[in-house]
């Protein structure tokens, strides 16, 4: 089944999905005037392996499809460098 999930801005580090899954893409939309930094990683902590980094600039949206790589325990959103300043919306499946 194929899932969208919305991590709004102002969030900092979040749980996204608990869980197996495969990520496919995401979008994501700066609210603020910095570049920031976003890791996706399969695990439950900042300690988890990193599967996606997202990298954007002050003011940008974008929309990534990516090859799908597999998540094994969740999806953790590390919000590094100015991100709890953009929208971001995760695209994937549950495994």
């Amino acid at each position: 089944m194929a899932l969208s999930i919305s991590v709004p801005a102002g969030a900092t580090n979040v749980q996204a999905y608990t869980g197996r899954g495969v990520l496919f893409g995401w979008s994501v939309r700066d609210t603020a005037a910095t570049a920031a930094k976003v890791t996706l990683r399969d695990g439950t902590s900042t300690g988890g392996t990193p599967i996606a980094l997202i990298g954007y600039a002050s003011g940008e949206s974008q929309t990534a499809l990516v090859p799908g790589p597999t998540f094994i325990t969740g999806l953790y959103v590390d919000r590094t460098t100015g991100s709890a300043t953009c929208d971001l919306v995760l695209y994937l499946s549950e495994d």
